[in-house]
């Protein structure tokens, strides 16, 4: 679903709105493709406490944007990110948000990102 929300949606709404904005957006959006899950008792999602499930995504989109904008475009890099997150918070144990800050700061540092921004505009919290 990456070339759908990043590759496909996320460039459309950055010609509109900031990329923070853009971030928010899809994020809602996306949390409301995930929310069945947390409702299937066979899903280890269905542990989860809604609100702090739902910050999480909204973080996690505000990552994927920064990671998208940083590498101009590398909807690959969002699908590996998605995965190592996946796999890492189900198998070592750790929570998603720590998975995903994990995964984040070693991609980061490994791709070198200059800005959230798309087109060098910063993002600031009233955008």
């Amino acid at each position: 679903m990456e070339a759908a929300w990043r590759g496909f949606a996320l460039p459309h709404l950055q010609k509109r709105y900031s990329a923070f904005a853009a971030s928010m957006i899809i994020g809602v959006l996306w949390a409301v493709w995930h929310a069945p899950l947390l409702f299937n008792l066979d899903n280890v999602m269905s542990t989860y406490s809604l609100l702090p499930w739902f910050v999480d995504v909204m973080m996690d989109s505000v990552i994927y944007v920064w990671l998208y904008n940083s590498t101009k475009g590398s909807v690959f890099l969002l699908v590996l990110y998605h995965a190592l997150s996946n796999t890492l918070g189900g198998f070592v144990g750790w929570s998603t948000a720590t998975a995903s800050i994990a995964i984040a700061a070693l991609l980061l540092l490994i791709y070198k990102p200059a800005t959230i921004s798309a087109n060098g505009r910063k993002y600031s919290l009233s955008d």
